[in-house]
């Protein structure tokens, strides 16, 4: 996890793979996974999350992820992920994926 200090204001960021290994999850999708990041003492306030995928190891057409952050507090936060996969191939799996966060607000 990296930060930086701007005045009262505070940048934390970092990157968490989600690692479905070979099993890559049920075959069509339907699995989920979520990390929960502790940011004690940093925030004085619930920050602003933004996250993003960054890297991904996905086999199957018209597969669907989607990521989000739950949860946030000044002292931490969790980021949910799905895989979907209907419509897609009986093939589709996901083994892995990069999100990256950035949490930024006022510091503590």
């Amino acid at each position: 996890m990296g930060e930086m200090r701007a005045g009262a204001i505070l940048v934390a960021s970092g990157v968490h793979k989600f690692d479905f290994g070979n099993e890559g999850g049920p075959p069509g999708g339907g699995r989920t996974d979520d990390v929960s990041y502790d940011i004690e003492g940093k925030f004085l306030r619930p920050p602003e999350v933004t996250l993003g995928i960054v890297g991904l190891d996905v086999l199957g057409d018209g597969t669907r992820i989607y990521v989000q952050a739950l949860s946030i507090t000044e002292t931490g936060f969790s980021i949910d992920l799905s895989f979907d996969a209907a419509g897609a191939t009986d093939q589709a799996v996901l083994n892995y994926a990069f999100v990256q966060w950035l949490a930024i607000g006022e510091a503590a």
